[in-house]
């Protein structure tokens, strides 16, 4: 009896080992057919949109598909906490110093590879939409916590040993209850004293032990390996020191106390006075450790954030990493750029070049033949580029920009602004940035569009004046021809641009290349008597 009962309980143990284990497999095969489908279709519908870390007016986060549903956000992110999600969306949307750009960049290359250590920290937990939020861990650690005096503790061992001792004899020997109640009315009034203070410690982070577990294999993966990049070496200096062990104790501390919630435990769990044990090392812990929680918490977003920008760079090894200039002149010189978001088979490959002396591109073109999708390739990969990543591209230098985009302007019955006052909304905040350094990187689609043609081109023509003379680059768009000659006004600092359409056995074709000059011709009206308006010219 004895054999079988040892076996029964190896093989629950074994069975409980072999499904912790089937569940991290499944989380990485998943995540492995998750990749395949960002490699083959250039997004990841079911990633995290990100849209819960920018606000409505963000000057480009939406224009550029940044942020949002099938977003660039939702094809990168592969952090597991809410914090690693906020320092990535963080980099992605708010222009950094190059030296910091350059560290990322640096610890990016020296990560791409690590594939193991990658699958290996996404098999730990569950897929969480928005990430494992820690912002109650932090607030716990770094809270003002009440005191259990060594003095409270020496007594709840004294009655701890007290009600096990006239249990056992009542229970064993016959001893009369009331031998064993004065040692249980004691507890119930040293409780009763103390309810408030064991209430603060302990059920504010009764729920986080497995948090607390998550945070300690996360640190022990990190700090696992030598790393030779600044970066990722100034974070796992940040966690060193037995750090991951420290958390561990905590996650497993509360995981026991944690049994004094199941029914049979309880009775017993009051009897020897569980909860103040369990507070007084809490506390200890608190005490000792508290204060680093934030920084232990701050170098994981930051490796989680680096290790999504690196399986990026992992799944397209296509792609290059782009030289930061520290040029004073703003620039952006690009050779077969392509959206990281279209499939690899359908993209089509463009170049950029606005250097000095050119400052702006007036791009003219057919309907639906690229000229939005080229801006928002360009404004795509310099995110990228100035968040730390790799782009998608041959060749990619530039000087660290601001971004600014208005392609994604609309009305809003709610705030009552038409389209054309939400454009001018737009503008006054891309005009207020452009009073800050560093220089602006605008792409302006379909500029004044919704006012008359002499309008149109003296508003494009004094917004553009204004944006380069404070060292403003970028790109505008437009269907009206007339804008083109702003080029000539303002040369050598405009270039023209174009795309076109071609016929073939009278279907329209695009080829989505980008080339020099203006467009010649307009497909608006072909495209009107294909759905069955009767246009006549006059």
């Amino acid at each position: 009896r004895r054999v079988l009962f040892r076996s029964f309980i190896y093989l629950l143990a074994c069975h409980d080992q072999i499904y912790r284990n089937l569940r991290i497999k499944k989380r990485q095969l998943k995540f492995i057919q998750d990749s395949e489908q960002r490699r083959s279709d250039g997004n990841y519908p079911d990633g995290p949109d990100g849209s819960c870390h920018v606000t409505s007016d963000h000057p480009f986060a939406f224009d550029l598909n940044l942020i949002g549903k099938n977003s660039l956000f939702s094809s990168l992110c592969i952090a597991k906490t809410k914090n690693g999600h906020e320092l990535l969306a963080k980099w992605l949307l708010n222009v950094s110093p190059r030296h910091q750009i350059l560290c990322r960049a640096e610890s990016v290359k020296e990560l791409q590879n690590e594939i193991e250590l990658r699958l290996e920290r996404i098999g730990l937990v569950q897929h969480s939409a928005n990430g494992i939020g820690l912002d109650h861990t932090i607030e716990w650690s770094e809270s003002s916590l009440p005191d259990v005096s060594n003095f409270v503790v020496a007594i709840a061992v004294l009655l701890a040993i007290t009600n096990s001792l006239t249990f056992c004899f009542w229970l064993f020997f016959d001893f009369p209850l009331s031998f064993f109640l004065p040692g249980l009315l004691f507890s119930f009034l040293l409780y009763g004293i103390h309810f408030n203070n064991l209430r603060n410690i302990i059920w504010r982070v009764r729920r986080q032990g497995d948090t607390f577990r998550l945070l300690s294999f996360l640190i022990k993966i990190l700090s696992r390996k030598k790393w030779n990049s600044s970066l990722l070496i100034q974070i796992s200096a940040e966690v060193s020191n037995g750090s991951d062990r420290f958390i561990r104790s905590l996650g497993t501390t509360i995981d026991c106390w944690q049994a004094r919630m199941n029914q049979l435990v309880a009775p017993f769990a009051f009897l020897v006075l569980w909860d103040f044990f369990f507070a007084k090392a809490i506390l200890i812990w608190h005490r000792r450790h508290g204060r680093s929680v934030r920084k232990w918490i701050h170098a994981i977003a930051q490796f989680e954030a680096l290790d999504s920008l690196a399986h990026q760079t992992f799944l397209f090894p296509e792609n290059c990493f782009p030289c930061i200039s520290d040029s004073s002149l703003p620039f952006i010189v690009g050779n077969n750029l392509s959206h990281p978001l279209i499939p690899f088979s359908k993209c089509v490959k463009n170049h950029v070049e606005i250097s000095y002396p050119t400052q702006f591109l007036i791009i003219s073109g057919s309907n639906m033949s690229g000229k939005s999708t080229y801006m928002r390739t360009v404004g795509i990969n310099a995110a990228l580029a100035l968040a730390g990543g790799s782009v998608h591209a041959s060749q990619m230098t530039l000087t660290p920009l601001q971004i600014v985009a208005t392609l994604q302007i609309q009305d809003s019955l709610h705030e009552g602004l038409s389209r054309f006052g939400a454009e001018l909304a737009k503008l006054r905040q891309i005009i207020q940035l452009s009073h800050i350094q560093p220089p602006l990187l605008f792409f302006l689609d379909e500029i004044f569009s919704g006012t008359n043609s002499r309008d149109r081109f003296a508003g494009a023509k004094g917004l553009i004046k204004d944006l380069i003379s404070r060292s403003g680059i970028g790109m505008v768009t437009t269907h009206d021809l007339a804008l083109a000659e702003i080029v000539q006004e303002m040369n050598p600092l405009g270039k023209n641009g174009h795309f076109v359409e071609q016929f073939d056995n009278g279907c329209m074709t695009f080829d989505y290349k980008f080339r020099p000059g203006v467009v010649v011709g307009s497909n608006a009206l072909g495209l009107m008597r294909a759905i069955g308006v009767n246009v006549t010219i006059e």
